[in-house]
């Protein structure tokens, strides 16, 4: 198998310096509109990708959980909901 460096800082400061770029001189609302829009077809694209890799494995239930789901299921995400008194 071969290894893929990935260089996180460098990806997010490039991907924000873009955003900066793109988003210099729009008004509060048009930036709110832009994360909401790109949000939405980021969001599309995860579920498209879900739905892809559930239909290549048997899936238990007619639902498709999602991350959250998941999480909240294992004893992780259980822990974390205790309350600290």
């Amino acid at each position: 198998m071969k290894r893929t460096k990935l260089h996180a800082v460098e990806m997010v400061r490039r991907i924000r310096d873009q955003q900066t770029e793109k988003l210099a001189d729009k008004t509060p609302q048009e930036v709110i509109a832009f994360f909401r829009r790109v949000g939405k077809a980021s969001r599309q694209a995860a579920g498209a990708s879900r739905m892809n890799r559930s239909r290549s494995r048997l899936s238990l239930t007619s639902r498709t959980s999602t991350d959250a789901d998941d999480f909240m299921r294992s004893s992780a995400g259980r822990s974390s909901m205790t309350r600290v008194q």
